[in-house]
């Protein structure tokens, strides 16, 4: 295996995952498109955002440790791997029940194990900016919502509300998390 010696390519590296983990603010974006193609209550599609948001900040608990005794090759790899897992599972899902667990658990877990390792290892590449590099991980994470409405947006603009449309989206989405965030 090589090791990255260049900090901006760490740098890119980790901007870009939280570019990726950032969608999951985007989330309002399927409260609709969800709702009507399944016939479900709006309420219950809402619900998956909360659950997601919930395992966010528990998986922090549990990643933070983690990168610190296994490193951040490894805690990224277990987010990516949740991540991107959890919304290719969700164009599985029809029930709000499947939902919950597949983008709420365990996306949501994905998005608190890779979030901490750009934290992390970007205030040791550039220990003289601690500061500056970790408002510019969070403002990436926080970017990414901005990035990917436009994407989610122009997936679901693509027919009908159907179930056929959302899982074709879940599915394209997870392929482009698992570039970004690998």
């Amino acid at each position: 295996m090589f090791k990255i010696k260049n900090k901006w390519v760490v740098l890119l590296g980790a901007l870009l995952a939280q570019i990726s983990i950032g969608s999951i603010y985007s989330w309002s974006l399927f409260n609709a498109p969800i709702a009507e193609a399944y016939g479900l209550d709006i309420d219950q599609v809402v619900t998956t955002f909360l659950i997601a948001i919930f395992f966010f900040a528990f998986a922090t608990l549990v990643s933070g440790p983690m990168n610190t005794k296994k490193g951040p090759k490894l805690t990224a790899l277990v987010g990516v791997a949740l991540y991107s897992g959890g919304v290719f599972l969700s164009a599985f899902a029809t029930t709000p029940a499947m939902f919950y667990l597949t983008y709420g658990v365990i996306s949501g877990l994905g998005v608190g194990f890779v979030y901490v390792v750009p934290l992390a290892t970007l205030v040791k590449w550039f220990p003289s900016k601690k500061g500056t590099f970790t408002g510019i991980s969070v403002g990436t994470f926080a970017a990414g919502s901005i990035f990917f409405k436009f994407i989610i947006q122009y997936f679901l603009d693509q027919g009908a509300n159907t179930p056929e449309l959302i899982q074709s989206t879940f599915l394209k989405l997870s392929l482009v998390y698992i570039v970004l965030g690998g």
